[in-house]
């Protein structure tokens, strides 16, 4: 969904329905600049509210509501688009470019680094990512969040189409023999001691789901004498939103490049799309040993079907994912379990690198 159909999915039912916001201005000769604002905090508007009321124009709108946190755009013939940076749209990139970014600067050779050792606004960033994907309430009451080893896991992610609209998604470890180096520099914190029981594994898996798809609500208002121009004023908001997120996709692609190089991976080689002919060898050689491994679970009949579809492919979407790496419980060789590990992919670059 593009940033302006998500914003008008919400504006029709969320929009005036702040406490203590009127719909329309009463009478007075206070100059009051017509404002239409973006926050998903109740405060913001309420400030907008008091603040208008002893009148408002863009100088005081700016001094009010300053940079970095707020973006106010003139709105020509109307008043002024005020924006939260802390709306979902925006403020997910910048928490993943912050935490990047502070990576970059950190990660061991196996892409491992302590939580507390991140500095600056990524310590913050990863910590609130973290809290996102790992509830307090789902971890050891004895582990501080500084404490914790996480790791960066680089993966190829490869989508092969085939006809009829079928695909499948590969997705294959680019740090070889250091991937087992990683689980085992996490497995040293793992979030709790024991295992997670079915239930308390699906609530975790339910809040990431939650708070990365329904995340995105945005509310909004207009405070002003004419709301026949909020129409005008949502598209105007919705391209802003854009410009403001690609500016933190922009540090996040750059910021995750550099994390590929102190990785060991540099620039990616390989195109964003291409054929199975395209491939190096060796890649397509992994390609078909994985499908037929796993034929039965991938809905094929037998290995050689398998092996068919992907010889027979119209194309290969390739996308290299960066995730961060945790444990959530540790292994018992002793007993025989396996440890349990999660990895929360936070972004996406087109292409990547293969070994030779």
């Amino acid at each position: 969904m593009s940033v302006i159909a998500a914003i008008w999915a919400t504006v029709a039912t969320i929009s005036a329905q702040v406490p203590g916001i009127q719909a329309k201005d009463s009478p007075t000769s206070a100059v009051r600049l017509a404002v239409l604002v973006a926050s998903n905090d109740p405060a913001i508007h309420t400030k907008l509210v008091r603040v208008r009321r002893a009148g408002l124009d863009m100088s005081k709108l700016r001094e009010s509501f300053p940079e970095p946190r707020f973006a106010v755009d003139e709105w020509a013939g109307v008043g002024a688009i005020l924006i939260d940076r802390r709306v979902p749209a925006v403020h997910d990139l910048a928490c993943r470019a912050d935490m990047a970014e502070a990576l970059a600067s950190k990660v061991g050779d196996y892409g491992q680094v302590r939580v507390g050792d991140l500095e600056g606004a990524g310590n913050d960033s990863t910590r609130e990512l973290l809290n996102k994907w790992f509830p307090p309430q789902l971890r050891s009451p004895d582990l501080k969040i500084e404490d914790l080893v996480v790791a960066v896991t680089p993966c190829l992610n490869l989508t092969v189409s085939g006809p009829n609209g079928v695909s499948q998604t590969l997705a294959l470890p680019q740090l070889g023999e250091r991937t087992e180096k990683a689980h085992q520099a996490v497995e040293k914190t793992p979030l709790r001691l024991g295992r997670p029981s079915p239930e308390e594994r699906s609530e975790m898996e339910a809040r990431v789901v939650d708070s990365e798809l329904t995340g995105g609500e945005l509310i909004t208002h207009y405070l002003g004498p004419d709301r026949s121009v909020v129409p005008e004023g949502i598209e105007k908001l919705g391209k802003i939103l854009a410009r403001l997120a690609d500016v933190e996709r922009t540090r996040l692609d750059k910021a995750t490049l550099a994390l590929s190089a102190k990785l060991g991976l540099g620039q990616p080689g390989l195109p964003a799309r291409a054929g199975l002919n395209d491939l190096p060898k060796n890649l397509r050689d992994e390609l078909s040993a994985r499908l037929k491994s796993e034929y039965l679970a991938r809905g094929f009949a037998t290995p050689r079907d398998a092996e068919s579809f992907l010889l027979n492919c119209q194309s290969i979407q390739i996308r290299t994912a960066f995730g961060l790496l945790c444990c959530q419980a540790p292994r018992d060789p002793d007993n025989r379990k396996p440890g349990a590990f999660s990895v929360h992919d936070f972004t996406l670059l087109p292409g990547g690198v293969w070994p030779p």
